[in-house]
């Protein structure tokens, strides 16, 4: 039958099996006539089924290389598995460029053995064929092209043109596509080694395991839930350190100990701060001094390469008062602009220093005022207990 079901198709062997007992049961002694057309028929349907096993085959090869391509993806779930996807992700743009290279120069080798030598070897025929032997050769080389046989054949326009190709695509070619490999290979590396949330494949899966352990004893709420809430109200780090602040999105039902386990769980190192006793803070003497060094880093650059003089010069000759009014002399306009800069910033380190000392002093009335604030319990002349301030 011209159209099989999928039932025919899934029995598409038993179904040639029938097919081929049916033309050798035949007995060819009777009506001739008739044992042809029904030979010519079940011929016909066995056709039918051959071209329809042929194109289940083929889709169920285009399937499985489907789904080895979404396995291969998968593997870009974890950084330290994910080495063939990231490492095709850094090498993409090399290699489609380096494409550009490739196959014209595949292409020009090709043109030029079917040109020469098309009519005498089956195997560069045409410029496809050529193509597919060319690219063999190049994959098992020497493949079917060999200097041997050329010399052997005294073919000289052959090897010097095998000598040609295998110099230029393997030695240069080859070489460029591993490069290209190699060196993304080991950026994917390195960026794995800099990464502070990396670990261990097998112990973030056992990690994973144990949160829905976790979540489902203590009723945790969604990881998504967790992390948009997260991102819209807190910062992220800090907010995972402050058990407070997860109670929200955990709600009222959420008990002390679900948020105390849910931050337990999550007390890795690199979702910790470092919090220091000068967390981010310098002293004015530390940002005066850092000030300084750029300072005097800047204008010494300036004067090695030669700005200052030139653009400075006031009759041919440079002084300090083209670069800073109010300076005259023989003083080095350069020195001049370093002195009036430190002159600046001393004034700024004294006034820094008045505003710490200020500072010092309101955190002092501060810690006394907290101090003062705890309540005490005292007792009245009747016997009743009072709080007092």
């Amino acid at each position: 039958p011209p159209h099989l079901s999928p039932t025919q198709c899934s029995q598409a062997a038993d179904n040639q099996k029938r097919v081929v007992e049916t033309i050798a049961s035949i007995e060819w002694g009777n009506d001739a006539a008739e044992n042809q057309r029904t030979t010519l028929s079940l011929l016909k349907d066995l056709d039918t089924y051959i071209n329809r096993t042929s194109e289940v085959r083929a889709f169920a090869m285009i399937v499985m290389i489907l789904l080895l391509i979404r396995v291969l993806t998968a593997t870009n779930a974890h950084p330290r598995i994910a080495l063939l996807v990231q490492t095709l992700k850094y090498a993409f743009n090399d290699l489609f460029h380096f494409l550009f290279i490739f196959i014209p120069s595949i292409l020009f080798f090709a043109l030029v053995a079917t040109w020469r030598w098309g009519s005498e070897k089956r195997s560069m025929a045409t410029i496809p064929m050529a193509i597919f032997t060319l690219f063999d050769d190049l994959l098992g080389p020497p493949g079917s092209n060999t200097t041997a046989g050329a010399v052997a054949d005294g073919d000289y326009e052959l090897l010097a043109f095998i000598l040609m190709y295998f110099i230029f695509m393997f030695f240069f070619m080859v070489n460029f596509i591993l490069a290209i490999i190699v060196d993304s290979y080991a950026q994917v590396v390195e960026a794995n080694k800099v990464s502070v949330i990396e670990q261990s494949f097998v112990t973030d899966l056992l990690y994973a395991v144990y949160f829905q352990l976790l979540k489902w004893w203590y009723g945790w709420p969604a990881p998504g839930r967790v992390y948009g809430y997260l991102v819209t109200q807190h910062d992220l780090p800090f907010a995972l350190e402050v058990k407070n602040h997860l109670a929200p999105v955990f709600g009222k039902k959420s008990s002390q100990a679900s948020l105390e386990a849910y931050h337990r769980f999550y007390d890795f190192e690199f979702l910790q701060l470092d919090y220091t006793e000068d967390d981010g803070e310098m002293s004015n003497d530390d940002v005066c001094e850092s000030v300084k060094k750029v300072q005097h880093l800047v204008l010494g650059v300036l004067k090695k390469v030669g700005i200052l003089t030139s653009a400075l010069k006031v009759d041919g000759e440079l002084t300090s008062s083209a670069i800073l009014p109010g300076i005259s002399g023989p003083e080095d306009p350069a020195e001049a602009m370093i002195r009036r800069i430190d002159e600046v910033s001393n004034r700024q380190t004294l006034a820094l220093q008045a505003h710490a000392l200020k500072l010092n002093r309101l955190e002092a009335a501060i810690a006394n005022l907290q101090g003062s604030l705890v309540l005490s319990k005292t007792s009245t002349p009747s016997g009743e207990n009072t709080l007092a301030l």
